[in-house]
């Protein structure tokens, strides 16, 4: 069931890095990661007696599986949803060559990418719902398995580029809705201003990426994927340290 509120149209570009072209409407869907809030603020979704009932029953005796690799895999969804708990791997991409690769979503998108070896196309998304008279938002970083690949390499090295080039988007993520929190307690924000900081720090990103991806050497170079996962271990407290041991171990083998 949908719900449209008149007094506040859907605006262009809300939410922000929404990702139209899907196989179908479950694609879609989950895409948008589960608001809490929405749900339990009674003025949006008003619920009977009997629907409250059910919904404390579930909160108190079930569990909610929000997102998973697997699940997103089953859907036959083209995008993985970041988790920290699970490490994507070169086989998770479909790894096809491309033919000519067009980024969609203007300002709201763009992909990071050699032409030649490899894009791993990551995405953030900001949902903005108006509350009263203020914003809430929720968000997800997603990484387009359809259209990524990485042909440097094909094992735990791989992997680790990747997870760490996903990791960056997530970070940004976090570090976007950090500076939102700080201007809206300040201000009373609007729609324009949490476009505007989302454009801004998806530009800081850009930068962020193409020194990770030199200074790497796209993957190529091991002390300093290491270097960028401790400081990405340290920033965010993403651990990553079994698929570091696994390159190691790889490594030594093939010594």
């Amino acid at each position: 069931m949908l719900f449209y509120d008149y007094s506040y149209p859907f605006l262009e570009e809300i939410p922000l890095g929404l990702i139209s072209e899907q196989g179908n409407d479950y694609q879609k869907i989950s895409l948008l990661p589960y608001d809490s809030i929405f749900w339990a603020y009674s003025g949006i979704t008003p619920q009977n007696e009997k629907q409250k009932q059910f919904i404390d029953y579930f909160q108190a005796n079930g569990f909610l599986i929000n997102f998973s690799k697997v699940i997103d895999s089953l859907s036959g969804a083209n995008y993985i949803h970041w988790n920290g708990s699970s490490d994507i791997l070169y086989t998770d991409l479909l790894n096809r060559s491309p033919v000519v690769h067009v980024s969609s979503g203007g300002v709201s998108s763009f992909n990071i990418k050699n032409p030649t070896l490899y894009d791993i196309d990551c995405q953030i998304l900001l949902n903005p719902v108006k509350i009263n008279d203020s914003i809430h938002i929720t968000s997800c970083t997603l990484l387009n398995r359809s259209t990524s690949y990485y042909f440097v390499g094909n094992g735990y090295k791989a992997a680790v580029f990747i997870n760490l080039t996903f990791d960056l988007f997530e970070k940004k993520r976090r570090e976007i809705i950090a500076s939102y929190n700080k201007f809206s307690k300040a201000h009373l924000a609007t729609f324009d201003d949490i476009r505007s900081i989302y454009n801004i720090e998806l530009a800081k990103l850009k930068d962020t990426i193409r020194t990770f991806q030199n200074e790497t050497q796209n993957g190529k170079n091991t002390i300093a994927l290491i270097k960028w996962y401790k400081y990405m271990n340290q920033k965010t407290g993403i651990d990553r340290s079994t698929l570091i041991k696994k390159m190691l171990e790889e490594e030594a083998i093939s010594r």
